[in-house]
């Protein structure tokens, strides 16, 4: 079984290979949407890192990839899913032995002034965030997925990596600039379809977000 190959190989601090990573891509069984070996690649060397919990904004191939690697170093993570559908099928295909390093949060998309994102607070997120994983919600939300930076980036490390998918659209990479100045942030790491941003020192950050009316 792949995830097992994948275990062992995280388990003598060795990369999966790209032939390992296509093999859980097809066996995932999600291709169209499913996260790229170039995108899983980097999250795999992104995340030793950092240290602290992880925060995976949308559920997927990548939080079973997450929990592996998060059960080798004795780490959680916490993946935030607005599809309850998916976050299901998601929780199902966590292996039993992996799945106290991974919680899939059911969290509906929620209103805010100027952008949707998951409807959390931000408190129940434990902190400080070591690492994140965004590949969601869907960049057809309003805003795209720049509720990150608002709502979580006080409980962000100085440090912490934040790995962004699909930064070849533009409005992901306006993403990215927005995140860089608000959070301090520089960029590390740059693909074809990801970007790789650290934390840097925020002495007076704060920001404080509130629900519009309506939700979704």
């Amino acid at each position: 079984m792949a995830i097992a190959r994948l275990e062992r190989t995280l388990a003598r601090d060795a990369e999966p290979s790209a032939a390992l990573l296509r093999q859980l891509t097809r066996s995932w069984g999600n291709e169209a949407w499913s996260a790229s070996a170039q995108f899983l690649t980097v999250m795999l060397q992104c995340m030793p890192q950092t240290t602290g919990p992880i925060v995976e904004c949308g559920s997927g191939l990548s939080t079973l990839l997450l929990a592996a690697a998060a059960a080798a170093s004795g780490r959680i993570v916490i993946s935030l899913e607005h599809d309850p559908n998916w976050a299901a099928r998601t929780l199902q295909a966590v292996p039993k032995h992996l799945q106290p390093h991974a919680t899939v949060s059911v969290t509906p998309l929620r209103r805010y002034d100027g952008f949707d994102w998951y409807g959390i607070e931000p408190a129940s997120i434990p902190s400080p965030v070591g690492f994140v994983v965004c590949d969601g919600p869907p960049g057809s939300t309003r805003g795209g997925r720049y509720g990150l930076g608002p709502l979580l980036g006080a409980r962000l490390a100085e440090g912490c990596i934040v790995l962004l998918d699909d930064t070849q659209r533009p409005g992901e990479h306006r993403i990215i600039e927005r995140w860089c100045d608000e959070l301090g942030a520089s960029i590390i790491r740059e693909t074809s379809t990801c970007t790789a941003i650290r934390v840097g020192q925020r002495t007076s950050f704060q920001q404080n977000v509130s629900p519009a009316q309506s939700t979704k």
